[in-house]
């Protein structure tokens, strides 16, 4: 009598095949069993490499959020190490104020394709927003390049143009590459439209070396009134004031010394006299006098005021109200008390 081959249940779809060639009728029975340990076998093997599989997609994506991690710090830090500063001068050569803008890579890494965009405007404090105008614009004076390696700096007059002309249409700048331990010291002349108090918006961006992506960093500063005048200190005042003080100003000699640019050889005493004439303005001179110095020497009070303008005289500027030269007196007087506050104490 014909045996009848034995049917093996197999439950998994993936097996579903290899069941049915074992249950067909004329197969034999060792064969159908070693047909099933293969498919069991099969089983466990694909099992195995999907685990595997999964492991390994989850390692690379690990991986991948690691390496991001790591890019993502480096570009903070290469913002971080690009360090720009600014100043403002006043020089005997120049009518109108210029501004010093570093720019220095402080990382061991070089920054590729750096540019940088400065733009004058006002700082809308209801808004908080920086409005920029046209008519006020920066010229490139001087540009130059340090070089720190190994405690020896090297200095050349051959620093890459970074910061042109703000007015329209823009001038194209050829991107460079600052490398590290540098520093570009660009001097701009500022020709600013109206005697106000501006700010000036420097944004420097340049490549990611990791990502390639941009990376930018901003910097602003202020050009006070002060700024936009011509310093004359006389060391005495011997003739009377015309005019009763307007304002007062109380700080520092060392401070006062700086703000005004008062020359080492000369000293500040009571009655020392100095004039502040605004470049942008014609027939308009802001007096000062040190009235009083503490007993050390190390604080004044100085007054301020303009002399009141002749109606008669048709030379003068329409303009030159008694409220204008208020306002020019009291907000010199201001930014004085301002300029001890920011210069803090110093020691010459």
């Amino acid at each position: 009598m014909e045996q009848e081959p034995q049917e093996m249940a197999i439950d998994e779809p993936q097996a579903q095949d290899t069941a049915d060639a074992a249950s067909t009728p004329g197969i034999p029975s060792e064969m159908s069993s070693m047909v099933s340990l293969l498919s069991s076998s099969l089983e466990g093997t694909q099992g195995s490499l999907g685990k595997a599989y999964g492991v390994m997609a989850k390692s690379l994506q690990q991986s991948l959020e690691m390496t991001q991690s790591m890019s993502n710090m480096l570009d903070l830090l290469l913002v971080d190490n690009l360090n720009i500063s600014t100043r403002v001068e006043r020089r005997s050569i120049f009518e109108r104020p210029l501004i010093v803008i570093v720019t220095e890579n402080k990382s061991r890494f070089p920054l590729p394709g750096l540019t940088g965009t400065l733009r004058i405007g006002r700082d809308d404090n209801e808004a908080r927003t920086f409005e920029a105008v046209q008519d006020s614009r920066a010229f490139l004076v001087s540009g130059s390049t340090t070089t720190t390696l190994k405690d020896k700096k090297e200095t050349k007059n051959d620093a890459p143009t970074l910061y042109t002309n703000t007015s329209q249409p823009p001038v194209p700048i050829e991107p460079a590459t600052l490398l590290p331990g540098t520093k570009w010291v660009h001097v701009l002349e500022l020709d600013l439209e109206v005697l106000d108090e501006w700010l000036i918006e420097i944004d420097v961006t340049f490549k990611s070396p990791g990502t390639g992506n941009p990376l930018n960093k901003k910097h602003e500063c202020c050009i006070y009134l002060l700024d936009q005048c011509s310093v004359c200190w006389l060391p005495t005042f011997s003739d009377p004031p015309k005019e009763p003080a307007w304002h007062y100003a109380k700080m520092s000699t060392a401070n006062l010394r700086r703000a005004l640019q008062v020359p080492a050889a000369a000293s500040i005493a009571a009655d020392s006299h100095f004039d502040l004439i605004p470049t942008q303005v014609q027939d308009v001179v802001v007096h000062g006098r040190v009235d009083t110095i503490t007993e050390d020497g190390s604080e004044a009070i100085c007054s301020l005021w303009c002399d009141t303008p002749n109606p008669e005289d048709d030379s003068q500027d329409e303009t030159l109200t008694i409220e204008l030269l208020h306002i020019v007196a009291g907000r010199l007087a201001a930014e004085l008390c301002i300029f001890d506050d920011l210069l803090g104490d110093y020691a010459p």
